[in-house]
């Protein structure tokens, strides 16, 4: 008997976004309940609104409001004494019985007690097992910091979960299976399913970080034939920018040159094409069109980037439905005018991004911050620092710590310029204190103020540190100005070897590449994440999907994302969105 599904409990992609909604949540529970019956009233719910006692209420009014959503979102307050008392008072059976695990279980996610939650996925899964827990388990697993438990579950998955898989899950997933250290299991297992030919069957949006991941598994077991099979999939220029500058990709940089053709070209030409015929296939995606102005806008196709944006912008009501990945695609317009000089009209769009209510769209985070950051850069000292304050008014509910990094440091750049030295020591002090999340930030802040010694010795403890040396490594190749001081030259090269080789000058097409990529503004800044090994992805960005942003912090509640349709949060160290930190549309790891 095929399992039924259980509605996805946790984000899509690269921020903590419903999928699927109450909706579906609401016909599974209420159809296995078997308590089906007229939802409340207005008025009804209006007077339950004071502090619930399922205790006091009748056998009846227990079974309505196991008909209402409530429980969804409150399953510690509502849930778990509502189903308890249903079961106590024997009017429920064995699908109530799941119910309230169910209920525990987000009850749990609520509290922050994720073993305690996977040990009930564990008792749904033993009780149940014609229905399918997968994601649900593979969420537990993410908060629990339980690699081993992720790892055995993605093995697991048959060809129809693998369908399923949600991009986000796989995200979060591999930035908690590396930050355990066990990253090179996580790359066996996406090598694995390259060779027993289960790409095919995972969503689109993931061909390319399983591709980047494989390429690392078959370069460390010496299969470097695969090289050229894995980067037919891999078409982002980003990646090939990680590819060509990381020395753990050496033994495969002649197939990667090849692909990626001079200056880039080749592969920048495949991205845009790729990017919109998937557009012109499904044309009502909204990460698609998103995409598809990103791969014309890296490419330096700015007009017709700010043309395909526009014809979103032109919709009616474009702005009242906006979702984060339309946020995406007017970041793309903004810059494509600053691009093109147009910085009025950048200010106007980033303006009306900013202007929408983060309660509603807390993903809106991401643009605060990249207006503050590009402000800052273009050294509109003022502006620029106002608008962080708002950034860090916004960041203080829905940013990461990465995020508030960002913030910082453009505090810190926008206080220098301004003389008021007096009111930079608590930036600086932040910077220091969470300098591992991001120690390019903190060296960016110490620039600005002119501690260079400071910063090279920030950087040279990055480079010194194997957790974040990709980190440093991967910013400085796309950030020059940050890393170029003469003491860091030599040890930048070396470090990218294990065999530590004499400094020698990168080759002509990676000099090549670097430049094409300083000379694109990158996409909007990350708020979920902060970059780590070769770019696996703003959390890999597989093929360009970047919407929920490092900056996007710790989620809502497991409950609240289930009970509010159509929200994108993105969860505890989640996410990657764009960066103007991070390359443009990677796969590879960061996070």
């Amino acid at each position: 008997m095929a399992k039924q599904q259980v509605a996805k409990t946790a984000p899509r992609r690269q921020s903590l976004e419903v999928k699927l909604g109450v909706g579906k949540m609401y016909r599974l529970f209420a159809a296995a309940t078997l308590l089906i019956a007229a939802p409340l009233s207005a008025q009804q719910v209006h007077e339950q609104q004071a502090a619930f006692d399922a205790a006091v209420l009748s056998d009846r009014e227990l079974i309505a409001e196991a008909q209402a959503n409530r429980w969804l979102e409150q399953p510690c307050d509502i849930g778990v004494p509502l189903f308890g008392e249903i079961l106590e008072r024997g009017l429920g059976d064995t699908h109530v019985a799941r119910a309230q695990l169910f209920a525990g279980a987000l009850c749990d996610d609520e509290r922050d007690d994720y073993a305690a939650g996977m040990a009930k996925v564990r008792q749904l899964e033993a009780g149940w097992p014609d229905f399918d827990f997968t994601d649900l388990g593979l969420y537990f697993a993410v908060r629990s910091n339980n690699a081993a438990e992720y790892l055995s579950r993605m093995r697991a998955l048959d060809n129809g979960q693998l369908g399923e898989f949600e991009p986000q899950r796989f995200w979060q997933g591999f930035r908690m299976v590396r930050d355990q250290g066990a990253e090179d299991r996580f790359d066996d297992i996406m090598l694995e399913w390259i060779d027993a030919r289960r790409l095919a069957y995972l969503p689109a949006d993931l061909h390319a970080g399983v591709a980047m991941a494989a390429l690392s598994a078959a370069i460390r077991h010496g299969r470097t034939e695969m090289a050229p099979q894995l980067l037919a999939t891999i078409r982002s220029p980003a990646d090939y920018l990680t590819l060509l500058s990381m020395r753990e990709y050496e033994a495969i940089w002649p197939f990667a040159a090849e692909r990626a053709g001079p200056n880039l070209e080749a592969i920048t030409d495949e991205y845009v094409f790729w990017a919109s015929a998937r557009l012109e296939n499904h044309p009502s995606d909204r990460d698609r069109f998103s995409d598809a102005a990103h791969a014309l806008h890296y490419a330096g196709r700015f007009e017709e980037a700010i043309a395909l944006a526009r014809q979103w912008r032109e919709r009616d009501g474009s702005m009242a439905s906006i979702e984060e990945g339309d946020g995406w695609t007017l970041n793309i317009e903004a810059y494509a005018n600053d691009a093109l000089g147009r910085r009025d009209e950048a200010d106007r769009i980033f303006d009306q991004l900013a202007a929408l209510d983060p309660e509603e769209h807390p993903w809106v985070v991401n643009f605060v911050i990249n207006r503050a950051s590009r402000l800052v850069g273009h050294e509109r000292w003022e502006d620029g620092l106002e608008a962080a304050s708002l950034a860090r008014r916004v960041a203080d509910s829905w940013g990461s710590q990465y995020a508030r990094m960002i913030i910082a440091r453009d505090h810190t750049c926008a206080l220098a310029a301004l003389d008021r030295a007096d009111e930079i020591a608590p930036e600086l002090a932040f910077l220091r204190e969470n300098k591992a999340e991001s120690y390019t930030l903190a060296a960016q802040a110490l620039l600005c103020v002119g501690e260079r010694a400071e910063a090279v010795d920030l950087l040279l403890e990055g480079i010194a540190d194997e957790p974040n040396r990709s980190q440093v490594l991967g910013a400085c190749s796309r950030a020059p100005s940050t890393c170029s001081i003469r003491r860091l030259n030599c040890r930048i090269r070396s470090s990218c070897s294990t065999k530590a080789p004499s400094c020698r000058q990168p080759s002509s097409n990676m000099r090549a590449s670097s430049r094409r990529s300083s000379r694109r503004l990158h996409r909007s800044s990350r708020t979920a994440e902060r970059p780590s090994r070769p770019s696996r992805p703003r959390a890999r960005n597989t093929a360009a999907k970047f919407t929920s942003s490092a900056l996007v912090r710790t989620r809502p509640s497991l409950a609240a994302s289930l009970a509010v349709r159509g929200c994108n949060w993105a969860s505890r160290g989640a996410t990657a969105p764009r960066s103007t930190i991070a390359s443009p549309g990677s796969s590879r790891r960061s996070g």
